[in-house]
């Protein structure tokens, strides 16, 4: 089968190894298809679609990243869940912890001008198995784990491959009050001004690389 080549970036949460180790075995036992590599388990938060990935978006986007704050939240996932095509499993109740970093991420993209345009439809999960099969609904026993950490992961479409970025360790904002890293500085110029990066002056886009 023929996948064509392309360029995904993700910020994504991923649940801690022992977890994934734990989801990886259940659903084995349930032959539920070809399974996601366990180290690449996780949710979506939001992603970027490139045929080739442009030399701007990863700066912007550990920009976007630095400038999230949120306090670490609990996840459960409690229902299992197959379609035609895949199996994945999901909470059956708002996560409203979830919910809020999510949305500061997607607001956080829209406010830059070459990001608006990819709004990412949030309907939480994690893709356990693809496969053809008919369609199902199931309660299963929770499965919980508390959320310390957001990644930035480039996904090579066609490849299989997930690259990490870059990592963020979730902390309140009094944690990290008065920290301000150059991306930072960067970024509330974009959002304030509504900058266009690609056109902006060499020495301020060698600062964001930093």
């Amino acid at each position: 089968m023929f996948f064509e080549r392309s360029d995904r970036l993700l910020f994504l949460l991923r649940p801690p190894a022992p977890v994934a180790r734990h989801i990886d075995r259940e659903r084995r036992l349930l032959a539920l298809g070809k399974p996601v590599r366990t180290d690449y388990l996780h949710i979506t938060l939001c992603k970027l679609d490139f045929p080739r990935l442009p030399g701007w978006v990863v700066p912007l986007m550990r920009s976007i990243g630095d400038s999230i704050l949120i306090s670490p939240f609990g996840i459960a996932v409690d229902r299992m869940t197959g379609s035609e095509k895949s199996v994945l499993l999901r909470p059956s109740e708002r996560i409203d912890a979830l919910f809020a970093l999510q949305g500061r991420i997607a607001a956080a993209m829209a406010r830059v001008d070459r990001l608006r345009g990819h709004a990412y439809r949030f309907k939480p999960h994690i893709t356990l198995a693809y496969r053809k099969g008919e369609s199902f609904d199931w309660e299963i026993e929770p499965i919980s784990w508390r959320v310390e950490e957001l990644l930035l992961v480039h996904s090579k479409v066609g490849l299989t491959e997930h690259v990490v970025l870059d990592r963020w360790p979730l902390a309140g904002a009094s944690s990290i009050q008065g920290r301000q890293r150059p991306v930072d500085r960067l970024l509330s110029m974009a959002f304030e001004k509504s900058i266009r990066l690609g056109e902006m002056p060499a020495s301020e886009e060698a600062v964001m690389r930093r």
